[in-house]
């Protein structure tokens, strides 16, 4: 068995999938990206993350499929605003983002922030 990357498994599979849409902040899963150079997945380049949760909710909502976004670890922030306006309309959004190094956590590492409770939905609406 030949040995495969993780980013050749996860751009096969979005492929698997069906994903044809990504919208992302050129900051992470730059190889996965190029991966899906020949696989007919448009990588659509945003200004921002939030630009890139509104994109995906969008996509999602005009062609009833998940819409896919991504941001590196400190854009899950901004991700996370961006994906209000989704979550309430009960549009399927995906969201990816990086995660902090064990070995950092706690450790007040340059733009590193806990940003799992900013996805917290226990007050939100349910779908």
């Amino acid at each position: 068995m030949a040995l495969m990357t993780g980013s050749r498994f996860f751009a096969e599979a979005m492929q698997a999938y069906g994903v044809t849409h990504i919208f992302f902040v050129p900051t992470m899963l730059l190889p996965a990206l190029a991966e899906m150079e020949d696989m007919n997945i448009r990588r659509v380049t945003t200004h921002g993350e939030k630009a890139a949760a509104y994109m995906a909710d969008g996509y999602a909502r005009a062609s009833h499929r998940p819409g896919i976004c991504m941001a590196q670890t400190i854009g899950a922030a901004n991700l996370a605003a961006g994906l209000r306006d989704a979550y309430m309309a009960c549009s399927p959004v995906i969201a990816i983002t990086g995660g902090q190094q064990p070995e950092t956590k706690y450790r007040h590492v340059y733009q590193e922030i806990d940003d799992f409770p900013l996805f917290n939905l226990n007050n939100a609406l349910l779908c």
